[in-house]
C-alpha cells in the first residue's frame, strides 16, 4: 500500500477542518459563563484578551522577530482586528437578540458564499461546479443541522436580518483579509495581531476586568480560559494556517464544517436533541467539505505584490 503523501494542499484542508471544528467547541466550553449575568461582549472582550496575551507572550519568548510588522501596514490590521472580531461579535450577539439563535446562526452561514463571490472576483479563484455543490450541500446541511426547518421558532426583523447578514460579512472578511496579509507575513503574525486590535477595540467598550471576576469559581475561571485558549487560539492558528495552503473559497466552505463539533458535543456534554434530520445535516456538510476537495485546483493570482493598508 502505498503511503499517504501529505501535500501542502491537504495539510491545508485538514488545518481547516481542524479550525472550524475548534470553534465548534465555543457552546460546550463557554456554557458555564454563558448562564451567568454577565454581558455577553464582555465575556469576548475577556476571551479575545486572553487569546492575544496568550499569543503574543508566546512569540516573544520562542520567536520574537514575527511580531515585527510595518509601520504602515497597521491600519490594515486595526481594521482586520475591528470587523473580524469586534463587529463580527457584535452583529452575531444582536442577530440573536433580534431574530434568535437558528436564524443568527443560519445567517452566518452566508459567509461562504461572501467569500467565493470575492474569490471569483478579485482573487482570480474559479467558481468550479464542484465548489457551486459543495457549498450547496454544505449551507443545506447547516440549516439542517442547526433546525432551521422549525419555521415558528422565527421572529424575522429587517434589524435582524441585517445584523445577520453583517455577522456572515464580517466573518467573511477573516478569510479574505487574512488571506491578502498572508502574502507578507506568517500565519501567526497574522492570527496574532488580529486579535490583539480586536482585543484593544473591544476592552475600550466592553472592559474585560470587572468586579465579577472575584466571584468566578474555578469552574467559570476554566470556562473563560478555554474559551480564550481552544476555539480562539488554537483555531485561528489552525484555520489562519490552513487558509495559507489553499484557496479561500474553499477554507471558507470547509468552515461550515464547525457546525458538526458544534452539535456533537451539545449531544454529548450539554444532553442536546440529536434529531435524524440533524444527523442528515452533518452528513450533507461533510459530503460539501468531500466535494469540496476535489474541485480542481486554480492558480491564484499575487493577491497584490505590497497590499495597500
Amino acid at each position: 500500500m502505498r503511503p499517504i503523501e501529505l501535500t501542502s494542499d491537504k495539510i491545508g484542508y485538514v488545518l481547516v477542518f481542524l479550525g472550524a471544528s475548534m470553534w465548534g467547541t465555543t457552546g460546550t466550553i463557554g456554557n458555564p459563563i454563558f448562564e451567568t449575568n454577565l454581558d455577553t461582549m464582555q465575556i469576548v472582550s475577556a476571551q479575545t484578551s486572553i487569546a492575544a496575551s496568550t499569543l503574543i507572550v508566546y512569540l516573544f519568548i520562542t520567536k520574537p522577530g514575527l511580531l515585527k510588522i510595518k509601520f504602515s501596514h497597521i491600519p490594515f490590521f486595526i481594521m482586520f482586528g475591528l470587523i473580524t472580531q469586534v463587529i463580527y461579535a457584535y452583529s452575531y450577539f444582536n442577530a440573536i437578540r433580534y431574530i434568535g439563535t437558528t436564524g443568527a446562526v443560519i445567517l452566518s452561514f452566508t459567509a461562504p458564499i461572501f467569500v467565493c463571490l470575492y474569490s471569483r472576483c478579485f482573487l482570480d479563484e474559479k467558481l468550479t461546479k464542484e465548489k457551486i455543490l459543495g457549498l450547496t450541500f454544505s449551507i443545506i446541511g447547516c440549516f439542517l443541522t442547526v433546525g432551521g426547518f422549525n419555521i415558528d421558532q422565527y421572529d424575522i426583523t429587517p434589524l435582524g436580518i441585517a445584523f445577520g447578514l453583517m455577522t456572515g460579512l464580517s466573518f467573511a472578511s477573516y478569510t479574505v483579509m487574512g488571506k491578502i496579509a498572508l502574502s507578507d507575513y506568517s500565519s501567526l503574525t497574522v492570527t496574532t495581531y488580529s486579535l490583539f486590535f480586536g482585543a484593544i477595540t473591544l476592552s475600550v467598550f466592553y472592559p474585560p476586568v470587572g468586579g465579577y471576576l472575584s466571584d468566578f469559581d474555578t469552574t467559570l475561571w476554566l470556562s473563560i480560559l478555554g474559551l480564550g485558549l481552544i476555539p480562539t487560539v488554537l483555531a485561528f492558528i489552525f484555520y489562519t494556517n490552513g487558509l495559507d495552503k489553499i484557496e479561500s473559497s474553499k477554507a471558507s466552505i470547509i468552515s461550515t464544517a464547525e457546525v458538526i463539533s458544534a452539535t456533537i458535543l451539545a449531544y454529548l456534554v450539554l444532553g442536546e436533541e440529536f434529531t435524524p434530520l440533524r444527523v442528515i445535516g452533518i452528513f450533507m456538510v461533510i459530503i460539501g467539505v468531500i466535494v469540496t476537495r476535489t474541485s480542481s485546483t486554480s492558480s491564484l493570482k499575487e493577491l497584490v505584490s505590497k497590499p495597500t493598508r
